[in-house]
C-alpha cells in the first residue's frame, strides 16, 4: 500500500507491483485540502485491493503511463478532486466497483489517452467531471455481472467533455455491453466524435445533449 498524504510536490512512483492492499493499492489524499502537485507514475501494477486500485484525490497535474488495475474490489482507477492531469495507457481490468475507471463531478482537465477499459463487472468508464478527454481509448467487453445493464463509456451529468477516436464494442460471442457510448443524465456541451462503437447488446452510441456534438462516427 502506498498513500501520499496532504502537500507533495513532485513525487515519482516507478515500477512498483501491489497486490491484494487491504484498502488502497496506490492513494493521493488530503484532509487539510493540500495537494499533491506533478506526481509520475511509472509502470505500475496493482491487483486485488479490497477497495479501489489507484485512488486520486487532491492531486494536481499528475503524469503516468503504463498504469495497470485489475481485479480490485472497488474501481479500477478513481479520479476524485483532481485536476490538470495526463495518463498514457491506464488499463483497467475485471474491477467490481460501479466501473472500471471512476471521474468524479470534483475532476477537471483530465486526459486519459489510449486507455483500456476492460471485461470489468459494470461499467467500461463513467465521466461525471468536466473537460475530461478520452483519446484513442478501448471500451469492450463490460458489463460482466449483469449482460445489458452497463456499457463501455458513460457520460453522466457532466458537461464539456470530450471523447475522440475511441473504440466502444463488445467482441464477445455471448454480449454483455449495454451501450457503447451512452451520454446520459443533464449531460450536455460534450464532444463524442471518430469513434467506432459495434457489437453492443442495445445499441451503439446514445446521447441527450442538445448542444453535444455527435459526428463522424461508426456504429457498424
Amino acid at each position: 500500500v502506498i498513500k501520499l498524504y496532504g502537500y507533495n510536490w513532485r513525487p515519482v512512483i516507478r515500477h512498483v507491483t501491489i497486490r491484494n492492499a487491504p484498502q488502497y493499492g496506490i492513494a493521493f489524499t488530503s484532509t487539510t485540502s493540500q495537494y499533491t502537485y506533478e506526481a509520475v507514475l511509472l509502470d505500475i501494477d496493482i491487483g486485488g485491493s479490497n477497495l479501489d486500485g489507484l485512488s486520486v484525490d487532491w492531486c494536481a497535474a499528475l503524469w503516468g503511463a503504463d498504469v495497470y488495475s485489475a481485479n480490485n474490489a472497488g474501481y479500477g482507477a478513481a479520479f476524485w478532486n483532481a485536476t490538470g492531469g495526463i495518463i498514457h495507457h491506464l488499463h483497467v481490468y475485471n474491477n467490481y466497483g460501479a466501473a472500471g475507471a471512476y471521474v468524479t463531478q470534483y475532476a477537471s482537465d483530465l486526459r486519459l489517452v489510449n486507455a483500456f477499459f476492460d471485461t470489468n463487472q459494470q461499467n467500461g468508464v463513467v465521466i461525471n467531471g468536466t473537460r475530461i478527454t478520452l483519446a484513442e481509448c478501448y471500451a469492450f467487453n463490460n458489463g460482466v455481472s449483469s449482460a445489458n445493464s452497463y456499457d463501455g463509456i458513460v457520460i453522466q451529468n457532466a458537461t464539456h467533455n470530450v471523447v475522440i477516436g475511441c473504440y466502444a464494442v463488445d467482441l464477445q460471442s455471448t454480449h454483455t455491453q449495454r451501450y457503447g457510448i451512452n451520454e446520459t443524465g443533464t449531460s450536455n456541451y460534450n464532444m463524442i466524435t471518430n469513434n467506432i462503437a459495434y457489437g453492443n447488446v442495445t445499441g451503439q452510441i446514445t446521447t441527450v445533449g442538445t448542444n453535444s456534438v455527435v459526428a463522424n462516427n461508426i456504429t457498424s
